[in-house]
């Protein structure tokens, strides 16, 4: 593997910069990548780096969005395992028989994932 060093301030978070970095780096034919921060930089560790567009992958480093710790909470309830998911929907089913012994509408599950990421983002 192959390491380069791309300055950046602050700590990006990873899933979204790696996906932005996908399509830049493919172009080396390496197949994947690995990415690491140092506390003043992105280390990405690849293959090869034959015609990567260095400047526009800096680009892409500079402009990612910086990781905090609402976004790292809903990009880990976007990558939910099957047990994880499967208690967020038996919390939901009981959520959903005491809104009906109410007399209220139940929640979808979708409106349900909106409703914690809205509590993410006030925590």
């Amino acid at each position: 593997m192959i390491a380069r060093r791309f300055p950046r301030a602050a700590q990006p978070l990873f899933s979204a910069l790696a996906t932005t970095l996908a399509p830049l780096l493919a172009v080396a034919n390496t197949g994947s990548f690995h990415l690491a921060w140092d506390g003043s930089a992105i280390i990405i560790e690849q293959g090869a780096w034959d015609g990567v567009d260095l400047v526009a992958v800096q680009t892409a480093v500079t402009d990612a969005v910086t990781q905090t710790d609402q976004l790292t909470a809903k990009d880990a309830l976007a990558s939910l395992s099957l047990w994880e998911e499967a208690i967020f929907r038996v919390f939901l089913d009981l959520v959903n028989e005491n809104r009906t012994a109410l007399g209220k509408s139940t929640l979808s599950a979708g409106a349900f994932f909106t409703l914690v990421k809205t509590k993410i983002d006030t925590l």
